[in-house]
């Protein structure tokens, strides 16, 4: 089996965030820059490394990229980010009912014996014209497994096929 120049370059660049984010936390901070505060909040360091990591990516401004390429690089970062996937004991496309038809969604649920009362309702980023819950799965993953509470992920109608307030309608 031959592995494309860009299947080989995605791998390599997964290999590097797991060791970048294995490190050590004095390391981590290091690497990551200085401390970014907003509103007495610290961005956490992981979270600034892997932006710096990012940052370097060749196609790291999708804002400048046609649309189709742009949506590929949101997947492929999810993809190279996201790493491995956790396990739930949960996990189920499901579809709201809208005004415009069925909004498609992704329901996580945790471990019941130890998960939470409510349901947090995730809309991915993306600026309403990228992403979906593919690209948001290790987030809410993340999500439900730490919090033990449900997650609804909202694969909403993007932009510009689908013009305000066509998202959520």
């Amino acid at each position: 089996m031959t592995i494309s120049r860009t299947q080989l370059r995605d791998r390599l660049a997964g290999a590097i965030v797991r060791s970048a984010m294995g490190l050590p936390p004095r390391v981590v901070r290091h690497l990551s820059g200085p401390a970014v505060r907003v509103d007495g909040q610290e961005l956490h360091p992981e979270v600034r490394l892997g932006l710096r990591l990012l940052a370097m990516s060749p196609d790291a401004s999708f804002e400048t990229l046609p649309l189709a390429r742009a949506r590929a690089e949101v997947s492929r970062d999810a993809a190279v980010f996201g790493g491995p996937p956790i396990h739930l004991p949960a996990v189920n496309d499901v579809s709201i009912p809208g005004n415009a038809g069925p909004i498609p969604a992704r329901l996580y649920r945790p471990e019941s014996r130890i998960s939470r009362p409510g349901l947090l309702v995730y809309f991915h980023g993306g600026g309403w014209v990228l992403g979906d819950t593919d690209s948001a799965d290790s987030v809410c993953r993340f999500l439900a497994a730490h919090a033990q509470v449900a997650v609804l992920s909202v694969d909403y109608r993007l932009a510009p096929e689908h013009p305000f307030p066509a998202a959520v309608a």
